[in-house]
């Protein structure tokens, strides 16, 4: 009776071919040379409650501001109609401004001693002019006659650069976020289709993005207009997603016009979707899909999402996987911002501001349930009878509680021989309580397989830690 590995697989596949490996709410790894195996497979982060600001609205987008010199940070949040100044322990002010509906854009110019703050919505802008040591923050609509109605706002070099879609751009005064001049603009007319959004790639590196192209334009600090076009470096594709534009470090993550997510750095493009990404894009409006980027503990992600789905894909390995939050389609998370040596989310559906934390295990108040399903595993064209299974995974992660669920956790199994168009009842192994760090978990008499090619599914609900290294069979093959 032969016992053979079973692939687990590294990332979720959802395509034509009827491969049905899945890593939901779960990652891989990599674990370098010393590793028990190349990619163990860890359960997401999980989100604990960092704050509920009032009335409950969706949390459309967030900036930090600081002052090191100072010693103080803030966090301004735009959830509905409302903005917000919190600090570090969570305590906030709600601003006397009303922020329109839309779609919405923040960049801070980080003017001395108190950085500006410019919020761009659907052809408005508004102005924070932010007092880091009381709460005398001031906060206007930007209405300088040569600043026509703006639909992006990106900093760069202490100038806020304003995009509007006729294809121009307009630069303010040098950390005046409030006064503007005709002469201090120009137009994105290397290949002419209006402009969606900019992006700062680097320090002296502006994107352009319309929507069948991207402009490079340099800073070169110039007092008479700072900015000009890198010669030859028009990129002839753009994006009709413009919120799922996304930046972290040295990374600029999106959806580009023809469905597919690239990543730009200084050094070029390349494209990163695998097709089962790209499947699922194509399925949904290409303007409704949002990104951000997050890093926690040396790992960096670039997420997007629509109402349908949430892909997530690792900087680190190059690998995708999928989110979705409790009876959800889709990750709860919409925006991040890094605060205070946190990396907050925000949440799409509601006021809620969370931590991204390795050492909680569940999403808010509620569970986050890591889903693998393996790749088949082949004997075809034999038949075989599953003996047992047996699953190395992350044991003796029960916790002190009266719930016996997280007590005494369990993983639960099923498995398919019709790649994972019907699945099997529900079997379920004890993972181990705390201090049972020799505890073998495996099940047996797992029926026959008549089609040569069973796959795994394997889950763990409980708010515990979560990791699965390896999985093996013992099968007994019965011939064609």
């Amino acid at each position: 009776m032969p016992v053979v590995p079973i692939n687990l697989g590294v990332q979720s596949r959802k395509d034509r071919h009827n491969d049905n490996a899945r890593l939901v709410n779960c990652f891989a790894e990599s674990a370098g040379e010393g590793g028990k195996v190349q990619y163990p497979i860890y359960a997401d982060y999980g989100l604990k409650r960092f704050l509920a600001l009032p009335y409950g609205a969706a949390i459309r987008g967030a900036i930090s501001v600081r002052d090191d010199a100072l010693g103080v940070e803030f966090l301004y949040v735009v959830s509905g109609n409302n903005l917000f100044k919190i600090s570090k322990d969570g305590a906030y002010n709600l601003l006397p401004i009303s922020i329109a509906e839309g779609r919405l854009t923040m960049a801070s110019n980080g003017k001395l001693p108190f950085p500006e703050i410019a919020i761009c919505v659907n052809g408005i802008a508004y102005l924070v002019q932010t007092d880091l040591l009381d709460d005398n923050d001031t906060y206007q609509l930007i209405s300088d006659v040569d600043l026509p109605a703006p639909n992006s706002v990106e900093e760069v070099g202490g100038y806020f650069l304003f995009t509007t879609s006729g294809g121009t751009f307009h630069l303010s005064n040098l950390n005046d976020g409030l006064n503007y001049e005709a002469i201090d603009s120009n137009a994105a007319d290397v290949s002419p289709d209006g402009i969606l959004v900019s992006k700062r790639l680097s320090e002296g590196r502006m994107l352009i993005f319309g929507p069948k192209s991207i402009e490079s334009w340099r800073h070169t600090g110039d007092e008479g207009f700072p900015l000009e076009r890198d010669i030859g470096s028009t990129i002839q594709y753009g994006t009709y997603s413009p919120d799922s534009i996304a930046k972290y470090q040295e990374y600029l993550g999106f959806v580009s016009s023809d469905g597919v997510v690239r990543l730009l750095t200084s050094g070029g493009s390349r494209t990163i979707s695998t097709t089962s990404v790209q499947d699922d894009i194509s399925s949904v409006d290409l303007k409704s899909i949002k990104g951000t980027f997050y890093s926690i503990e040396g790992q960096k992600f670039y997420c997007i999402s629509s109402d349908e789905w949430t892909w997530k894909y690792s900087l680190d390995t190059g690998l995708w996987h999928e989110n979705k939050s409790y009876n959800q389609n889709r990750w709860r998370g919409g925006i991040s911002v890094e605060f205070n040596g946190k990396t907050l989310i925000g949440d799409f559906r509601d006021s809620r501001l969370y931590e991204l934390s390795s050492n909680y295990h569940q999403e808010d108040d509620e569970p986050l349930i890591m889903e693998l399903s393996s790749p088949d595993q082949q004997a075809f064209p034999s038949r075989y009878r599953c003996n047992a299974l047996f699953l190395d995974i992350q044991t003796a992660t029960g916790i002190q509680t009266n719930d016996a669920h997280n007590y005494e956790p369990k993983a639960m199994v099923q498995y398919s021989d019709d790649s994972g168009r019907s699945w099997s009842n529900e079997k379920t192994v004890e993972i181990g309580r705390i201090g049972e760090t020799k505890k073998r978990v495996r099940l047996r008499r797992l029926g026959l397989c008549k089609t040569g090619a069973r796959s795994w599914r394997i889950s763990v609900a409980a708010n515990v830690a979560k990791g699965i290294y390896q999985a093996s069979a013992d099968i007994t093959q019965l011939g064609a």
